[in-house]
């Protein structure tokens, strides 16, 4: 409710044409009062929106179906994402608004295409986990219809959820595998194939360590080309390793080398390194009652920036892999004991 009102400083008969005017006046002002009050509104309504919009930690894209004559859904064009949209998905607004996917990635995947068709044709949202070439991750991804051929997507990347996962079903198949194994080189057999399969492995090592001895046995290894050159037997750690990097290791401390050309805990020198196939390492020790007693040594020939995820599954498994060569030898003494 509101009023609006003219005043004179003297007594006066108002006339019809004044009143009509004051009406009119009146009338107008208030619809421009309550225009002004929508605006408001709505501006207060697309901010909330809009931040909303830029700061969810999930990537969002406003897509519309491209049909051919026939009306199958052939393409798909981006008419709006937001910022974790570029974060996530690895491309920037500019290279994909307004464009079809097809324009941006000539070699994109049909399946997504056809996903998002039936989405928009069956007017049913669909939700799926997908492998992303184009960026190589993994993506949780839901699929809203809209109006028309227009359809909404929510990502998030789960890349990480499914490398701790497939991590959590490649420890599974280890621990199912050593119950059948016997001897302590089935056992070495066994995992050092495995690992250098998942994580795509030039090397890797087993090592028994003495350190009162400067010893450092390499009691097993696996090479991917076989042209690389052997490094079992006895080693002296002095001759291997520098004061720091020999401190490091008898205190339990893992060691995640991304280039060996540059590492302050490798004495040899990096073409020496580079010629054995060991071009980055992870290398984890293992202690009992405090003292170093082995070692897991795993290759890749070129630097490599090694992943968290992979990291970890190497500390899981080194004392696993110790414990059960301990066990798988003490088992062959006792059944020689037990022929003779």
């Amino acid at each position: 409710v509101a009023t609006f009102g003219m005043h004179y400083n003297a007594p006066r008969t108002w006339t019809a044409t004044e009143i009509w005017l004051l009406e009119e006046t009146a009338e107008r002002t208030w619809a421009a009062v309550e225009r002004a009050k929508a605006e408001q509104a709505l501006r207060k309504s697309e901010e909330k929106y809009r931040t909303l919009f830029t700061s969810i930690d999930q990537g969002f894209a406003l897509c519309e179906l491209v049909r051919n004559k026939e009306g199958k859904g052939i393409d798909f064009c981006v008419l709006e994402v937001n910022t974790t949209y570029e974060k996530q998905a690895g491309v920037s607004m500019e290279m994909v608004l307004g464009k079809t996917m097809l324009q941006v990635f000539p070699a994109f995947d049909k399946w997504w295409i056809e996903t998002y068709a039936a989405v928009v044709d069956n007017q049913r949202p669909a939700v799926f986990e997908r492998y992303f070439e184009n960026n190589q991750r993994w993506f949780g991804i839901k699929a809203y219809p809209g109006n028309k051929d227009r359809f909404a997507v929510l990502f998030s990347d789960i890349t990480e959820r499914k490398r701790r996962e497939a991590n959590l079903v490649f420890l599974a198949d280890i621990n199912l595998n050593f119950a059948p194994l016997l001897t302590a080189q089935e056992v070495m057999n066994h995992v050092a194939e495995k690992l250098a399969n998942f994580l795509h492995l030039s090397r890797c090592h087993f090592s028994i360590i003495d350190e009162e001895q400067d010893r450092l046995e390499v009691i097993y290894e696996y090479r991917s080309d076989g042209k690389l050159a052997s490094v079992m037997g006895v080693h002296p750690i002095s001759d291997n390793l520098t004061e720091e990097g020999r401190r490091n290791y008898s205190a339990g401390k893992l060691a995640v080398i991304n280039d060996t050309s540059d590492s302050p805990l490798l004495k040899a020198p990096a073409d020496v390194l580079k010629e054995l196939g060991l071009g980055s390492v992870v290398a984890i020790p293992h202690l009992e009652a405090g003292r170093w007693k082995f070692m897991l040594t795993v290759a890749r020939a070129e630097m490599s920036d090694w992943r968290s995820d992979e990291v970890e599954l190497l500390q899981n498994l080194t004392s696993r892999i110790y414990i059960r060569l301990e066990r798988a030898r003490a088992e062959e003494a006792l059944r020689k004991t037990e022929e003779r």
